[in-house]
């Protein structure tokens, strides 16, 4: 029987377009006997060599795909590191007692010019109503707001709507933002934080559980964050979401708390 090359255009999957039908008889009894087959419940032919071959999976291992390489890290691993650091994990609010003030706080830099601001109140269905109250004392509970009488500045809550159905409660900080000037303080390039870490053989991520809120407000400008309610105002003893500059003060929080750290492993 005549070999055929890769090279050759008269061949086609190993066999010859020209070949006869008792040549082609010949070479399928050939690789008949070369690969032993068995067939599965889908009536589908597979080699038993290459089912022998699949790798098993292992068990007490954590694997992920990460940049086209499989990574395998032990589940015992994980615990003993995570047992012997308990203490650098929030398992309730009051585990999160926040960052000193002293060593930093966000502060409101208003423009002298601008008059303060009352929205006017917005009307919300009943089940809006009960969101915004369950909202509200979750709030008091974790000591993130207080109540305030005759504020100057005074704004909405706004109700959106997440993925999954629940509510989220905002503020319309609106026009607080238009009076605040813009923080320019610099923030990391993404282009730049994906080739530092390129070199790296493996990645971690850690997310900081209300982390805005772990940042104190200035106390003169608690009362400029108030927002109202059916029942009364309240005004944020922390840095609440929506604000202009949080994230550039959210910012220059990691580079102060991670500066020994910035560039070797951070």
């Amino acid at each position: 029987m005549e070999e055929a090359t890769p090279g050759d255009d008269a061949c086609t999957n190993g066999r010859r377009l020209d070949a006869s039908p008792m040549e082609e008889e010949s070479e399928e009894a050939t690789l008949d006997d070369a690969t032993p087959m068995e067939e599965d419940p889908m009536n589908e032919s597979r080699p038993v060599n290459a089912q022998r071959e699949q790798p098993q999976p292992e068990d007490n291992v954590v694997e992920n795909q990460i940049g086209g390489k499989a990574f395998k890290l032990g589940r015992r691993e994980v615990m003993t590191v995570i047992s012997r650091h308990l203490d650098a994990f929030a398992w309730t609010v009051t585990d999160m007692p926040g960052i000193d003030p002293d060593f930093l706080c966000h502060r409101l830099t208003m423009d002298t010019k601008v008059r303060p601001v009352r929205q006017r109140q917005r009307k919300f269905n009943e089940e809006r109503c009960l969101v915004v109250k369950q909202e509200t004392q979750k709030l008091l509970n974790a000591g993130h707001i207080r109540e305030i009488q005759y504020p100057e500045w005074l704004a909405n809550v706004v109700l959106v709507k997440k993925a999954n159905g629940k509510w989220r409660m905002c503020v319309d900080f609106t026009d607080l933002n238009k009076a605040c000037p813009k923080d320019l303080y610099p923030l990391p390039n993404i282009d730049t934080l994906v080739d530092s870490a390129s070199s790296c053989k493996m990645m971690s991520f850690l997310d900081a559980f209300s982390g805005y809120n772990k940042i104190k407000m200035h106390p003169r400008d608690e009362s400029k964050t108030a927002f109202m309610t059916d029942t009364c105002s309240y005004c944020y003893k922390v840095m609440p979401f929506g604000l202009k500059n949080a994230g550039a003060t959210y910012q220059r929080l990691m580079d102060k708390i991670l500066a020994p750290m910035l560039g070797r492993n951070v």
